[in-house]
């Protein structure tokens, strides 16, 4: 056990080929960067975080609309406010099922103790962080260039550890880990949605655009 935590708080060895580079530049134990990995995850978490609050205010003001104009009786009007809501809705399912993914994300790299759990974890990470970059890139760039750089740093932690043949053997057991936490993580977004937004107050024989 003692050798194990002298192993996870030494720098990891690199390949061959990097050795005279690491002995000019030595670089920070793999649980400090690790742990600077989480910090930024959860920066661009707080990060969504503030962007679901502003989605969240924007909803009640468009809902307050539908409200309005229903009670003027101004029904068509009624309708395009209610499509907006649908709209804004989604977005906010979207953003807050990646926050929360992001979020497992980095309570997972929380409990490497040692070198032998970087391959499993981290690749799971990988796959999960470029699913996000999938969702999200087109409306956050700035987010997407994040996740890029931190996903850059993770596959350089996992080729350290691991090599080539071992990085693939990692991702092939954690495709399926990975799809299941975003799965879950837009599970729990679509239940918080339900829970914290009142209902569109429209007719059963309305229907609406893009409401999924």
């Amino acid at each position: 056990m003692a050798k194990l935590e002298k192993e996870w708080e030494k720098p990891v060895g690199e390949p061959v080929g990097l050795k005279i580079k690491d002995t000019m530049f030595p670089g920070p134990p793999l649980k400090q960067r690790i742990n600077q990995i989480i910090n930024r995850l959860n920066i661009q978490s707080n990060r969504l975080n503030v962007l679901l609050e502003r989605l969240r205010e924007k909803d009640k003001r468009l809902f307050e609309k539908v409200v309005d104009a229903y009670l003027k009786h101004e029904v068509d009007r009624a309708k395009v406010f209610a499509n907006e809501v649908a709209n804004t809705r989604k977005t906010i399912r979207l953003v807050d099922g990646c926050k929360t993914a992001l979020e497992s994300v980095a309570l997972r790299l929380e409990t490497i103790q040692s070198i032998g759990d970087v391959a499993v974890t981290v690749s799971g990470a990988i796959s999960v962080i470029q699913s996000i970059r999938g969702k999200l890139g087109g409306i956050l760039p700035e987010l997407d260039k994040e996740l890029l750089a931190i996903n850059e740093n993770l596959t350089g932690l996992l080729y350290e550890t691991e090599g080539p043949s071992g990085m693939i053997g990692a991702y092939n057991v954690t495709s399926e880990e990975a799809e299941s936490i975003l799965k879950e993580a837009m599970s729990v977004a679509e239940s918080r949605t339900k829970e914290r937004l009142p209902e569109i107050p429209l007719g059963s024989n309305t229907t609406l655009t893009n409401k999924e």
